[in-house]
């Protein structure tokens, strides 16, 4: 951005590009179709972000990237927030390419180039049943052999695993189960014998996994980034996507203001168009409201995530968090209300902004877990 908060002209000409692609490609009722028949995310869609630069966007020029920033990061997420994009863009490029990115390695030169020119994914498992939110609650072990590592434990809601050609384990290599050192961070093939799967459809649209590992074993050169210090990449990379996040929240809070401010035009009740009701023109208002804090948190978040400080960065994240948690639901909550029953239906697009605002509100911890961080950190 420039000194004044303007965009430049070429990030402009990117939201522009990414917009007319999700007007002429990406409708609700074709979005619909995909949902329905390609579960695993369709492959000419997947080629189409690959020719728009979306897949290569934030990596280095050096690595096949764009050479994009966190702004760029955030206008895409806002345009794709807007057609409820369900291929794996943010668990790929965004969460998945953040961490190879910042390990750097063989691992970064063999796989950011495939990602950005479309021909793999990959997938970040860093949950696990009590972690809650917390990066650091790290329970699966990893164990050094003669021949390289040995994995054991269990990891929960590994977005978009199901088609992923690659998979980020954060695993323990020494300490204590919540202890800020000791965890490290492993790169696998989700194809490989001896890994048990367990693939789900979630409620916003999307696909999640539960994997568990027994007896894994991998090769020494399946740790990438420094042994027992992967947490900070981590924690980089998830930054990262929940400022993408917020991003896809303030389009997705565009797209149903202006679809209840549409109906509230046409429909009529009593022999007048519902907008003629001062009451739902006040609802509408704080649907605006809302919208434009999650837009200024969304563009705050952009600039926070280049920051060196860590705990900073850590704290300005969990409080675009809670904002953008709190907005949504209020934004969410009311165009339902304005819609009526039929808000609440598969056919209204409505009901799947709202679903997956309540995602969004849930990933990577909720308003009372950033809340409690924010506490923490700020004392």
């Amino acid at each position: 951005m420039t000194v004044d908060g303007c965009f430049t002209p070429e990030q402009r000409a990117l939201q522009d590009a990414v917009d007319r692609w999700v007007q002429r490609e990406y409708g609700f009722l074709a979005r619909e179709r995909r949902r329905r028949d390609l579960p695993d995310g369709d492959p000419a869609t997947w080629r189409q972000l690959a020719e728009l630069g979306l897949l290569a966007l934030p990596f280095p020029q050096a690595l096949g990237g764009l050479g994009g920033g966190p702004v760029e990061t955030m206008l895409a997420a806002r345009s794709l927030g807007r057609a409820l994009l369900l291929e794996p863009w943010l668990s790929t490029v965004v969460l998945a390419g953040s961490v190879l990115r910042a390990a750097g390695g063989e691992a970064a030169s063999h796989w950011l180039p495939r990602i950005a020119e479309g021909t793999a994914r990959a997938s970040l498992a860093c949950e696990e049943a009590s972690s809650h939110g917390r990066l650091n609650h790290v329970g699966c072990r990893a164990a050094a052999e003669s021949s390289g590592w040995r994995l054991d434990g269990r990891k929960l809601l590994v977005l978009q695993a199901r088609g992923a050609d690659a998979v980020i384990v954060s695993a323990r290599t020494a300490g204590d189960v919540d202890a800020e050192s000791g965890v490290s961070l492993f790169l696998l093939d989700p194809r490989s014998p001896g890994l048990q799967w367990r693939h789900y459809d979630t409620h916003d649209g999307l696909s999640a996994s539960d994997l568990t590992l027994v007896g894994m074993l991998l090769p020494r050169h399946a740790l990438i980034g420094p042994v027992d210090a992967g947490l900070p990449l981590l924690r980089e990379a998830v930054d990262r996507t929940i400022g993408a996040l917020a991003a896809e929240a303030w389009g997705l809070m565009e797209l149903l203001l202006e679809t209840t401010v549409e109906h509230l035009k046409t429909r009529q009740q009593f022999g007048k168009p519902l907008a003629s009701f001062q009451v739902l023109q006040h609802a509408a208002v704080d649907m605006l409201i809302a919208t434009e804090q999650v837009r200024s948190m969304a563009c705050y978040a952009s600039s926070a995530a280049d920051w060196d400080d860590a705990a900073a960065r850590g704290l300005a994240m969990s409080a675009v968090k809670v904002m953008v948690g709190r907005c949504a639901r209020q934004a969410a909550q009311l165009a339902v209300q304005l819609h009526g029953a039929i808000g609440l239906t598969d056919e209204c697009v409505v009901s799947h902004a709202f679903r997956r605002l309540m995602a969004i509100e849930l990933q990577f911890g909720d308003v009372q877990h950033h809340l409690a961080r924010h506490a923490a950190q700020a004392h």
